[in-house]
């Protein structure tokens, strides 16, 4: 009996191919897996240096005194502190309305590493009992809001409540009382 030629132990041409396929499936996987983390990492770094960027402004408005030394009863800046930088704010309520892009620091001097980021501040007159609901008078309580974006988008807000009884406690030497308001009137504000 005789027998066909035998055939050479390897791989076919179809299980070479299907090799092919299965770990090219599994080499665009981990690209994205790599490209995803990366974005992440960045996200994240982004995150971190906005709420440093949001807290820093947040921080120098809240140490000015509540109300305008001068007098002025309107929100925003008078027309002598409307000079392109913030040096010549006296009040809490000078910064409502600023905004700056690239961010800065008091006198106007560029933060080096910040291209393509804003930084805001909005200041609201507010009901004591209920922080989310603005008026359009005095109300003794003001809501400081600082919003940070990097090329158009959000990465961070904060805020506060300044009241004018903290000026008040400062004065007497007794400290002063800053609110920060949690996560959940946060985003009930919002």
């Amino acid at each position: 009996m005789r027998r066909g030629p035998r055939a050479k132990p390897g791989f076919s041409l179809v299980e070479v191919a299907l090799a092919t396929v299965i770990v090219g499936g599994l080499l665009v996987a981990a690209m994205n897996l790599a490209g995803a983390a990366a974005s992440a990492r960045q996200l994240a770094s982004d995150r971190s240096r906005a709420v440093l960027l949001a807290e820093a402004l947040l921080n120098e408005c809240m140490a000015m005194p509540y109300a305008d030394p001068d007098g002025s009863a309107t929100l925003g800046p008078d027309p002598d502190e409307s000079t392109g930088s913030r040096a010549a704010f006296d009040d809490v309520d000078d910064y409502d309305g600023w905004k700056e892009s690239p961010p800065a620091d008091r006198t106007g001097g560029e933060l080096d590493g910040y291209p393509g980021w804003t930084r805001e501040c909005e200041v609201d007159w507010v009901n004591a009992t209920e922080p989310a609901r603005v008026s359009a008078t005095e109300t003794g309580v003001k809501r400081i809001t600082v919003t940070v974006s990097r090329r158009g988008q959000v990465v961070s807000r904060v805020l506060a409540l300044r009241t004018a009884g903290v000026d008040a406690a400062e004065d007497d030497g007794l400290g002063g009382t800053i609110i920060d308001i949690g996560e959940s009137i946060r985003d009930a504000l919002f």
